[in-house]
């Protein structure tokens, strides 16, 4: 059963909006207790009958929110039939009881959904038209949420006050009569509205009042004005939004915008209704245009969040960093608050971009090294990996004189449950010189990233791998054979094609010997050379060893103890 203390009903459609729903649920809750808000999934426990508990939620609630999704009049069932057009739908019967009833209705438009209109209804859900529409979208979440909270926190003031105070509110308004203050009709409008906060006031007031014609004429009184404050904007497309359509709304500030075609504000606001990538681009050219307007580039770094995105890409992280850096500076010079006529708007802002910029702040440092190349020479030749700082989709390579790119393929599914493209590229045998080299890859939203290009110089890859592996292996080894002692430079021959020379001395320092080496250029790992050890002392105690490169650069001088290395 329904807990008694249920004040709000959530009506949505799983096919739609469930996405939403419980998020919603969630910021109401914050605000108004989980006990006060209704729910199916977490209200209804199994095997209770659904009609009945529904019919007794809305029996016990003052608000109904319907949540209106794109999809929300045209999700079909099984036979194909349109769900709202049958009778037994539940997001019908819901809405049904609830006009019934007489619970005030809020819809509430996401996804950029416009409000059904009366015809598009059937007949005993077409009341729920005449109720004013809240619009939340992904990139006001925060804003838009508070003001639905408020829009709840008013209706029950309002019902409060009607209910319990009716002699104090009384009496308090014969004095305010009577005092000759009273400039208020019966539904709270001001009479005779001279100035822009009585305009945007009676706005606000005919729109609660579900006056929607009264609340435009106000809001257009308020924007005669040219003031630079965005929010009043932000209400006003949401209304026109719900009541007329987003081609509607664009029209209007289609109009506004040619009216005062310098204003940031009404840029700002204009570019609010455009599809993504038109808003971007507005954005960017009002940032160039005015470079101190903090609210575009907030805005900005919504359009490239991961709650906009989900998934992102590695350039996408790093664009939303330097816009969160570029309107935090702003809004420390006093850029952002100003154009807010609702300050907590402004600072919700400040929080939002302060938390979201400590999570992002690795992408720019990894977009520095975004491709880098690892080059190894094998026994079949040269291979080279490139190690991408994101997981790509496709990798796509170019190799010296190529025409085109080349596709790496795939390694499989690893993992992760997907096909991954191969990072390793075999080049095979080559003559030492330089070879240019250029990397495209695909990232996770198939966006082509690169060319970056490299060249691959064998001479100085090869002389760094090998300087590398001789820090970390032995140089020489000691073996007895027919009363002989042996040391054999049999571990360090296979990189004598950078050796210029082999210096060595026993049992001392001077490096006075020279061991022989074979020349090797015929590319890839040298092969074995017939000469592989030197016959020393049978009392040798250490071999000291240094080698000379090609780079003309020399080793450290090491010395290996026999007793050490013996077999």
């Amino acid at each position: 059963m329904i807990n008694a203390t249920s004040k709000i009903f959530i009506n949505y459609r799983r096919e739609d909006t469930s996405g939403y729903s419980g998020r919603i649920f969630d910021s109401l809750s914050n605000e108004f207790g989980e006990d006060n808000i209704f729910i199916d999934v977490t209200k209804i426990n199994t095997g209770t009958d659904y009609t009945e508990v529904i019919t007794q939620a809305l029996d016990k609630c003052n608000y109904c929110l319907i949540l209106i999704g794109n999809t929300w009049l045209t999700c079909k069932d099984s036979a194909g039939n349109y769900r709202i057009d049958n009778p037994e739908d539940f997001v019908r019967k819901e809405i049904k009881l609830a006009i019934a009833r007489k619970i005030k209705i809020i819809p509430i438009l996401l996804e950029d959904a416009r409000m059904p209109s009366a015809k598009e209804l059937p007949a005993d859900i077409q009341e729920m038209c005449k109720w004013q529409a809240i619009e939340i979208t992904d990139s006001r979440w925060k804003y838009d949420i508070e003001k639905l909270i408020k829009s709840i926190n008013l209706g029950k003031s309002f019902l409060v006050v009607r209910r319990k105070w009716r002699l104090p509110v009384a009496i308090i308004l014969i004095l305010i009569i009577l005092l000759g203050v009273w400039k208020l009709n019966y539904k709270g409008i001001i009479n005779n509205a001279l100035t822009p906060k009585d305009s945007y006031h009676n706005a606000r007031i005919s729109e609660l009042n579900g006056d929607f014609v009264s609340a435009q004429k106000s809001y257009k009184d308020y924007l005669k004005f040219n003031l630079p404050f965005i929010d009043p904007h932000l209400s006003y497309q949401s209304m026109l939004k719900s009541q007329e359509g987003i081609n509607a709304t664009r029209q209007e500030y289609k109009r506004l915008l040619s009216g005062d075609p310098n204003s940031s504000v009404i840029q700002f606001a204009n570019a609010l209704l455009m599809d993504r990538d038109d808003a971007i681009s507005d954005l960017l050219q009002l940032t160039k245009k005015d470079s101190a307007f903090a609210p575009a580039f907030y805005q900005l770094s919504l359009e490239y969040s991961q709650d906009k995105l989900g998934e992102r890409s590695l350039t996408e992280k790093s664009l939303e960093q330097t816009y969160l850096l570029q309107f935090l500076h702003l809004d420390s010079l006093g850029n952002n608050q100003k154009y807010y006529l609702d300050k907590t708007v402004a600072e919700q802002q400040v929080k939002d971009a302060t938390t979201r910029l400590k999570q992002a702040g690795y992408a720019t440092a990894v977009l520095k090294n975004q491709v880098a190349m690892i080059y190894m020479l094998a026994n079949d030749g040269w291979r080279m990996f490139a190690n991408i700082a994101e997981q790509p989709t496709k990798i796509y390579y170019r190799f010296n004189n190529d025409s085109s790119y080349h596709v790496t393929g795939l390694t499989g599914y690893q993992n992760s449950g997907k096909e991954i493209p191969d990072p390793n590229i075999f080049l095979g045998r080559l003559k030492n010189g330089q070879y240019p080299v250029s990397i495209k890859y695909l990232d996770a939203k198939g966006e082509e990233q690169g060319p970056f290009n490299f060249v691959l110089d064998t001479r100085k890859e090869r002389m760094l791998e090998v300087k590398r592996i001789l820090t970390q292996m032995n140089w020489v080894s000691f073996q007895k054979f027919d009363d002989k002692q042996l040391v054999y430079f049999t571990a360090i021959l296979s990189y004598r094609d950078v050796f210029k020379e082999i210096k060595y001395s026993i049992d001392n320092q001077s490096l006075s010997k020279t061991f022989r080496i074979e020349p090797w250029t015929k590319g890839g790992i040298p092969e074995m050379q017939s000469d592989i050890y030197i016959d020393v002392p049978i009392a040798t105690k250490n071999v000291c060893v240094k080698i000379l490169f090609t780079d003309d650069s020399e080793s450290e001088l090491k010395c290996f103890n026999k007793n050490e290395l013996s077999n």
